[in-house]
């Protein structure tokens, strides 16, 4: 295949993923999605309608969706091991392979750690989560937040450290959006369809969710995934009942470029 031809950001738009920024290993995405420029991915899902605003870089990482995240957003997958003789990955991982030949003898927990966010999260710019923790459902994280443990569902959270300041909505709405989980619903879908919907009231959305009384549009729950290794970038399709499972009806060989 002449992958001088290829035109990758053309074929990703087609598979619901408006790439201007790089990955590292793998992405993985339900569609559509969207990642600016100068954005930094390794090993990260995300769910539909999320977006990574420009310069954040995000690692072992699952985003739900409906996620706004802000510019410079800082998402590490490692932490560094204090009790150690040396906080440097040494130990653990070696990353000067070109310089030195040796394989590292011990593996460290807070290494690798996978952030959750939940969905319908803000997170505003250059807020900081440390590895490993949990964003609840509907949180908003603001502006240079450090987040170091996990965030309450529909908690409105600041500082360095981060602290919750107070809730979007109080805990009887808090208690009626978790059980209606109107995230699984394809709202774009449903606007071009219903262009009425108050979306501007969650009160009257949820009476509407709960009685039903408009036909909801669900997702497909199908990902896809790109993934980066040394015979080059493969783009993929994973089944909705195992995102481990990749398809063997759609296996497209992408560009080396195209990270």
């Amino acid at each position: 295949m002449n992958h001088a031809n290829i035109d990758i950001k053309a074929i990703l738009l087609e598979h619901g993923l408006d790439m201007a920024g790089s990955f590292e290993t793998c992405f993985t995405w339900e569609q559509p999605v969207r990642i600016y420029p100068a954005v930094e991915l390794m090993n990260v899902f995300m769910g539909a309608y999320s977006y990574a605003a420009p310069r954040a870089s995000l690692a072992y990482a699952s985003i739900g969706r409906y996620c706004s995240i802000g510019n410079e957003v800082l998402m590490r997958g490692s932490a560094h091991p204090t009790q150690w003789l040396t906080t440097h990955p040494l130990s653990y991982q070696n990353i000067y392979r070109t310089f030195a030949d040796y394989q590292p003898p011990f593996q460290f927990d807070g290494y690798s750690k996978i952030t959750q966010v939940g969905h319908d999260v803000w997170i505003g710019n250059r807020a900081v989560l440390l590895p490993g923790v949990k964003i609840g459902h509907g949180a908003v994280i603001g502006a240079g937040t450090v987040v170091a443990k996990d965030v309450p569902d529909y908690a409105v959270v600041v500082g360095n450290p981060g602290r919750v300041v107070k809730y979007r909505f109080d805990e009887k709405t808090i208690a009626r959006l978790l059980k209606a989980q109107w995230w699984q619903y394809d709202m774009p879908k449903m606007m071009a369809a219903h262009a009425s919907l108050p979306l501007n009231d969650p009160l009257a959305m949820l009476d509407l969710l709960e009685s039903q009384t408009i036909p909801f549009v669900r997702f497909d729950l199908l990902r896809k995934q790109i993934v980066s290794d040394s015979k080059g970038v493969q783009l993929r399709t994973l089944q909705p009942a195992s995102a481990q499972e990749v398809s063997s009806k759609e296996g497209a060989d992408l560009s080396e470029n195209a990270a």
